[in-house]
């Protein structure tokens, strides 16, 4: 999950800059205020639910403990994967 979570935050980091090179007429989703914020924002929320998701699956029995670990991975990863989607899609 650490490995995770450094990748969310970098990706924060570097998927607003994705951005620079909206015009002001520029109506693509990357260029508004909530594309920008949600670029920035959504690796970091979803690693912090894929972590949530990991904590708490801790508490299942043994057998299902490694396929709530798992779901909290792909959400994290899955989070990660759409803003970069996004970033450079535009």
């Amino acid at each position: 999950m650490a490995l995770s979570g450094v990748f969310s935050f970098l990706g924060a980091a570097a998927f607003v800059f994705a951005g620079d090179g909206c015009a002001d007429h520029d109506t693509r989703f990357i260029c508004t205020t909530f594309g920008l914020n949600f670029v920035a924002a959504g690796p970091f929320w979803a690693g912090v639910a894929g972590v949530v998701i990991a904590l708490a699956s801790s508490l299942a029995k043994p057998g299902a403990r490694g396929l709530g670990i798992a779901v909290g991975y792909a959400v994290s990863i899955a989070g990660f994967l759409i803003c970069w989607m996004i970033a450079v899609a535009g």
